[in-house]
């Protein structure tokens, strides 16, 4: 037997295997994973004193804001027959 073609069985035994074991180990491989990359992703306990702001369904507070040249004092000013949806975004460049 050549040495070209005993490499190439050594080369499709080893992908073979290789191949059989993934599909094999697949979900506890995943799992191990998974569990390895999120491990410290979420804190335990909420142990800081940032303030999120208003809660869920709290009512906003009074603000005056200019919109394409029109001064608006109330909120009410924005909302149509669907109400309004308020989204605050803290700057990306902290």
């Amino acid at each position: 037997m050549s040495r070209s073609r005993r490499w190439f069985r050594v080369v499709g035994g080893v992908l073979l295997v290789g191949g059989l074991l993934g599909v094999a180990l697949r979900g506890p491989v995943l799992e191990f994973v998974m569990d390895r990359m999120t491990a410290d992703m979420f804190v335990q306990t909420d142990s800081d004193a940032w303030n999120p702001g208003l809660p869920l369904g709290a009512v906003a507070p009074a603000v005056s804001v200019s919109f394409q040249n029109t001064v608006i004092h109330t909120l009410e000013g924005f909302h149509g027959a669907n109400g309004l949806l308020l989204f605050f975004n803290r700057s990306v460049d902290w």
